[in-house]
């Protein structure tokens, strides 16, 4: 019989968003570029374009969305709505329609090639 690889514990940590970063990984992985940006205004809405935002530094930084998106830190949202010069709490409201996250997710995913 093989053994596992990485405990239960170990794997559930590995699916989730951290519940820390440094300022560096904030700065490194939610900077958004001037593509990212006309990526991003393409949504209508500024939860839209916040949870696109959002999903698309999570892509990078960790490499897959993990099922509680809302998860990162306030922090995290803050900085992302500071550049898009929306305001934060709009980011409670995202995914009201259920297929808007993996809507995006699809294009996020074409966009990063």
């Amino acid at each position: 019989m093989p053994g596992q690889f990485l405990s239960t514990s170990e794997r559930d940590r590995l699916a989730r968003f951290p519940t820390s970063l440094s300022q560096e990984e904030v700065i490194t992985y939610f900077t958004l570029t001037e593509e990212d940006i006309q990526q991003v205004t393409q949504q209508r809405r500024p939860v839209n374009r916040l949870g696109y935002a959002l999903q698309l530094c999570i892509v990078r930084f960790l490499g897959f969305v993990p099922s509680d998106l809302l998860s990162p830190s306030e922090e995290i949202v803050t900085f992302l709505a500071d550049q898009l010069v929306i305001s934060s709490i709009v980011i409670a409201d995202y995914g009201s329609r259920v297929k808007t996250p993996s809507e995006h997710l699809q294009s996020i995913l074409s966009y990063l090639g």
